[in-house]
């Protein structure tokens, strides 16, 4: 999917739940991802688990914190494209 459209489609699932993504937040997200489908969705979906209670606005802080505090969590590291991407951060 082009990116525009990649960022414009997490920023309506985002809005679905009252949580707010800037263009260049989703860009950094989709960054982090390499621009891998299955790894946007995922660490969206951990994105969004961390913030849909508090109804907050996300940052790049926290999509880091969201990969490497779930980096240990053996969901990712049975992924070695996962790990990977975590070596880098």
């Amino acid at each position: 999917m082009p990116q525009t459209e990649t960022i414009a489609f997490l920023q309506t699932k985002f809005a679905l739940s009252n949580i707010s993504i800037d263009e260049e937040t989703a860009n950094y997200l989709i960054s982090v991802a390499a621009d891998i489908p299955y790894y946007i969705q995922l660490l969206a979906s951990e994105v969004w688990q961390e913030t849909v209670n508090n109804l907050s606005v996300i940052t790049k802080e926290m999509i880091d914190e969201g990969v490497i505090e779930k980096s240990n969590d053996v969901y990712f590291i049975s992924d070695p494209f996962f790990r990977m991407f975590v070596s880098r951060c």
